[in-house]
């Protein structure tokens, strides 16, 4: 005991000398048995630390010149930790299991800095020593930007990326999240809302005693079962329909609001259980809050969906909406978390440059008192970056000042010095420069939102080459990141060439003297390279609708490959005599040879605010007997149908073809009309209108003429 006494007097006498390997060995001290798995959480970090087990207690040991490190909960019910280190003792505190927990992850990555240790146990040196700063005090609402910090990728969901990140996850922190109280109770029919006089399954009546009465015995089981998970989302279904039975009517619920019954729910589940947190959700119905002030233990999660994408919003055009949308909630509510998107869901190989944009827009939630925030990513199959996303994303949770470009390079490094460098310089370079293009990038969208915005051909053909030159000496783990970085970029480089049709970095050139296209060739040998790499993956889908690359290749082979690309209206002029769409006003992609596949985003002219018209100048080329071709993609899922019908005139004259197409009950599907016509020398105007339909937009790609 004396030779420890001399041992911890040499160091400063404000440090704590935790441990020393065969000299000084601290004990866990666990009283309360909510903290019992917090303690078990500490023993096992301390192990991969040092390789050396601890012992948990019950009591406090008599001074025997043991560092004691004491796991405690308090009760003042606030999202916290604190971390306070004495001469002989270490207290880690929090409000919940969680906080608690936390504040341990807190300790090791940033303290004790496991992270380095793990690197550093490949070659055989655990820590010998571990010796903490002297007045340590740290609390979370000081060293955590957020309190709760969920960067939703597949990694994520694993125990080794929560706890070297120190985040949260859906499976671990909530009782019932999102659209889900159907699987969370069994709904009876005087659950159902009332919508136009008639109960309605789609809907919930959220004033129904039935409903809070089987509330509040599954939430009582749930957090009985994990007090961790006490988290629970109380929201409508996944529509607009609201409840106006008498009872919601009265609580204040209109046609269009539900807030004011699910806000009565949520205040009454609140108070009766005041452990866990109960949230709302700023979506459809849902939007508007009350006057009332809800208790301390409520909260609403907030969609980002509306909110501009891919530009810097503070300082924007809508930075005011946005704050009052924010303080109307901040005024009656306690935790605002948010709901925001790090992807582009149409296209998990595009890699959504997005990092540097929403560090500047964190710190603009975080100044709106935002406490949470979910970062939705992909939730399976693979996106571009996804793990690298997902750990600077972890860390800007915690730290908004995060020095991105280096923490991008340590991400990389720490996998291959050599190979880490490219990736890294493509990355940073990319995000640097959606950072300074003012261009919004949406979360849904093909590929020419992304040339506008950071992307360049000729930069990610050379990241192309970097990435297959790669060696096969490296970790094998990076090796699997490189192996789908490759196809993701496979993916892209097809998608430039076949949005740019016959024109220059596309798939071909147009041949007049044949009147056809020829494909290029180098491109035939990328698509088959990218065919056999997903043949050695488990990969199956590119984006969150479930596309599967069998069909994209698919559509390849039969639209473009092996059937020649042939039209008299090629590179002809012609004019729209119609309002387009904003985003789909260039009428020369209905002749350029780009095909649409089975995606609505690429290629596609979408009309939706009128009838399409179209007016060709007619020439000696085109005279004659000929078949006219037009094709139109069927897609609900985002609103486009068949048109109504189909008009074709020459010279403002009565329609030579006037046609309705019939509804077809497919959800997906390309469907393509051809029509004979007969023109003469002197007609001088071809004129074709499609009819839209009143409740639906349609899709229109190419105008063949043959």
């Amino acid at each position: 005991m004396i030779f420890v006494f001399a041992m911890m007097g040499c160091s400063n006498a404000s440090d704590l000398l935790l441990y020393q390997k065969d000299k000084v060995l601290p004990y866990i001290l666990v009283e309360d048995k909510r903290a019992d798995h917090a303690g078990k959480i500490f023993k096992d970090l301390f192990k991969q630390a040092t390789g050396t087990e601890l012992e948990i207690l019950s009591q406090a040991r008599d001074f025997s010149g043991q560092p004691e490190i004491k796991l405690a909960l308090n009760d003042d019910k606030k999202d916290h930790f604190l971390i306070q280190g004495t001469q002989d003792k270490l207290l880690i505190n929090g409000s919940f299991p969680e906080d608690l927990e936390q504040g341990i992850y807190y300790l090791f990555e940033h303290i004790i800095k496991l992270d380095s240790i793990q690197v550093n146990q490949k070659k055989g040196s655990p820590l010998t020593e571990i010796k903490l700063p002297k007045n340590l005090l740290l609390k979370s609402e000081e060293v955590m930007a957020f309190h709760y910090r969920e960067p939703y990728f597949p990694i994520n969901a694993t125990k080794a990326f929560q706890q070297r990140f120190n985040t949260n996850s859906l499976e671990n922190s909530w009782g019932l999240w999102g659209h889900n109280i159907g699987k969370f109770i069994p709904l009876q029919e005087d659950m159902y809302a009332l919508v136009d006089g008639k109960r309605n399954p789609e809907q919930i009546d959220f004033s129904s005693p039935s409903l809070e009465t089987a509330l509040t015995f599954q939430i009582n089981k749930s957090l009985t079962e994990d007090p961790n998970k006490r988290r629970f989302m109380i929201m409508p279904n996944d529509n607009a329909l609201v409840c106006t039975c008498d009872a919601c009517v009265k609580a204040g619920n209109t046609k269009t609001n539900s807030s004011p019954a699910v806000l009565k729910l949520i205040n009454k589940l609140a108070l009766v259980f005041p452990e866990a947190i109960f949230f709302t959700s700023d979506y459809l119905s849902s939007s508007m809050p009350i006057a009332q002030k809800m208790p301390i233990n409520t909260g609403v999660m907030i969609s980002t969906m509306d909110f501009p994408k891919g530009i810097v919003l503070k300082g924007s055009k809508h930075e005011a909406g946005i704050k009052d949308r924010f303080k109307k909630w901040s005024e009656i509510i306690n935790h605002i978390y948010i709901w925001d998107y790090a992807i582009n869901f149409d296209n998990y190989m595009d890699a959504h440059p997005t990092l540097l944009i929403q560090q500047e827009n964190l710190r603009f939630y975080k100044d709106l008192g935002v406490t949470g925030v979910f970062m939705q990513g992909n939730e399976d199959s693979y996106s571009a970056f996804e793990n690298l996303k997902a750990s600077i994303y972890a860390q800007l949770m915690e730290n908004l000042d995060l020095d991105i470009p280096k923490a991008i390079n340590k991400y990389l490094q720490h996998f291959s010095d050599e190979h880490g460098k490219f990736v890294a310089d493509y990355y940073l370079q990319i995000n640097q420069r959606a950072l300074q293009n003012k261009n919004p990038l949406d979360i849904y969208g093909g590929v020419r939102p992304a040339l506008k915005k950071y992307l360049k051909q000729d930069e990610l053909q050379k990241f192309y080459k970097d990435l297959s030159l790669a060696g096969k000496d490296i970790d094998p783990s990076f090796r699997d990141e490189l192996f789908k970085l490759k196809i993701s970029v496979l993916f892209q480089l097809l998608e430039l060439a076949r949005t740019n049709g016959l024109a220059d970095n596309g798939y071909g050139i147009y041949d007049f003297n044949l009147q056809q296209d020829r494909i290029n060739e180098d491109l035939k040998s990328q698509f088959s390279v990218l065919k056999k790499l997903i043949e050695l993956t488990d990969l199956e889908i590119y984006n969150e609708s479930n596309a599967r690359f069998a069909d994209y290749f698919k559509n390849w082979e039969e639209l473009i490959f092996n059937k020649p690309y042939s039209n008299l209206l090629y590179g002809q002029g012609l004019t729209i005599k119609s309002k387009l769409d904003e985003e789909y006003d260039d009428p020369n992609m209905l002749t350029d040879g780009a095909i649409g596949f089975e995606d609505y985003y690429n290629n596609w002219m979408i009309c939706t605010q009128d009838n399409l018209s179209i007016q060709f100048p007619i020439n000696h080329k085109i005279s004659g007997k000929r078949t006219l071709e037009i094709t139109f993609l069927i897609d609900r899922r985002h609103r486009l149908d068949l048109p109504q019908g189909i008009q074709v005139q020459y010279d403002g004259k009565s329609p030579v073809i006037k046609q309705e197409f019939s509804a077809n009950s497919e959800k997906l599907k390309r469907v393509t009309y051809k029509f004979p016509l007969n023109i003469t020398p002197e007609d001088k105007i071809l004129s074709i209108t499609i009819l839209k339909q009143s409740q639906s937009g349609f899709a229109c790609d190419e105008i063949i003429l043959n």
